[in-house]
């Protein structure tokens, strides 16, 4: 069975659903479940952007994936989503 990936098409709709299943009030923009999913797949990420523009809900957004997966791990039974232990995130409004 090959490894899940979710920087692809079919688990970014994957992650959306599992957004909307939660008690998120609203849509994610495209480039903040890009960059979930690009987390997810263990890739570093830096975003810069304006204060607004949804840098602490991408933050939130990725603990909610992954709880979702560690709580459901038939999502993606393939996937590597796992807590690791040193995970750091610093937002720092532009």
């Amino acid at each position: 069975m090959a490894l899940f990936k979710w920087s692809s098409s079919t688990s970014h709709s994957l992650c959306r659903q599992i957004l909307k299943g939660t008690k998120l009030e609203y849509d994610p923009c495209d480039y903040q479940v890009e960059g979930v999913c690009q987390s997810l797949d263990g890739v570093d990420l830096l975003a810069i952007t304006p204060t607004g523009s949804g840098k602490t809900g991408y933050y939130a957004m990725y603990i909610l994936v992954v709880l979702a997966v560690v709580k459901n791990p038939l999502l993606c039974p393939t996937s590597k989503c796992e807590c690791r232990e040193n995970i750091g995130c610093d937002l720092f409004p532009f």
